[in-house]
């Protein structure tokens, strides 16, 4: 398998700019590997997949499903999939709709 970092070109031309503009950036699984190739992880708190953890460019890595750290969020993949989408649906649209959300899909985690 290629490294990440060759596989997704244009993230690695927007990622950056985007961090520094204070944009949110959101990946999971191996995605976040990127974010710390990138250097946008070093002193911060973050998570990936465990085979990807190591790759994380200085980050203070988490075993935990989602870590938010400023304008950062990462989760550690599939098994984290759902309640990664609801802190993004938190931080975008609110507590309320993210709790009316895992109402909905009956997430009782």
């Amino acid at each position: 398998m290629p490294p990440v970092s060759s596989a997704a070109p244009r993230i690695w031309r927007r990622s950056a700019p985007s961090a520094s503009a204070g944009k949110k950036l959101a990946a999971i699984c191996a995605a976040p590997s990127i974010l710390g190739a990138l250097g946008l992880l070093k002193g911060r708190e973050a998570t990936a997949h465990a085979a990807f953890q190591d790759k994380l460019g200085g980050a203070d890595v988490l075993d935990e499903e989602v870590v938010v750290d400023g304008n950062i969020t990462t989760s550690y993949g599939l098994g984290g999939a759902i309640p990664f989408a609801l802190e993004l649906v938190r931080q975008l649209a609110g507590e309320e709709e993210a709790d009316r959300i895992q109402n909905a899909i009956a997430y009782r985690h």
